[in-house]
């Protein structure tokens, strides 16, 4: 066939290189319980990320408004 490339033992396939399936694979999400005196903010802070990420995960939290025994998500 006409610009069908056979598939050799050794060979990479740029269509499966390494960078190509970064995109492939979700990130995991984790989670943190929240407790007395952590803020939005704080928890942003404490996992290198920013609290608009962590809103944008947890569509429920409004005015940066958290309480304690709640979990939040981040990546």
């Amino acid at each position: 066939m006409i610009g069908h490339q056979e598939w050799q033992p050794g060979k990479i396939d740029p269509a499966f290189a390494m960078d190509d399936f970064r995109t492939w694979v979700r990130p995991r999400l984790h989670s943190h319980r929240v407790t007395t005196g952590h803020t939005l903010w704080g928890i942003a802070r404490r996992y290198a990320t920013e609290s608009a990420n962590l809103r944008r995960l947890n569509p429920w939290i409004t005015d940066d408004l958290i309480l304690p025994g709640q979990w939040v998500r981040y990546r």
